[in-house]
């Protein structure tokens, strides 16, 4: 089965990023890939939240919809979520 691709979109705010990245782990359907896209490089939260199916993108000067379509992009044909920076999934099985 394909991975499911969580595509975050995020201006750099470190708090709301940090809730968004501890609901994706918590997550007990493990078979993701989550592509997050930052206007700003978040260094200290990218090296504490580091796991192999997840993937950091340094996008200046891009809108919110230029950065969801590069995700879309990366995620060659996988299904995929839209949870953006400060959004939390509902339960940990939403996945």
């Amino acid at each position: 089965m394909k991975s499911i691709h969580i595509i975050t979109i995020t201006d750099g705010n470190l708090i709301s990023l940090k809730r968004t990245l501890i609901s994706i782990d918590k997550q007990k359907y493990k078979n993701y890939k989550n592509i997050i896209i930052s206007k700003k490089r978040i260094n200290n939260l990218e090296n504490k939240f580091k796991k192999k199916q997840r993937q950091f993108i340094y996008e200046k000067d891009c809108s919110i919809y230029e950065a969801m379509n590069h995700g879309l992009k990366k995620s060659k044909n996988n299904p995929v979520i839209f949870l953006n920076s400060g959004d939390v999934f509902f339960k940990n099985s939403s996945l």
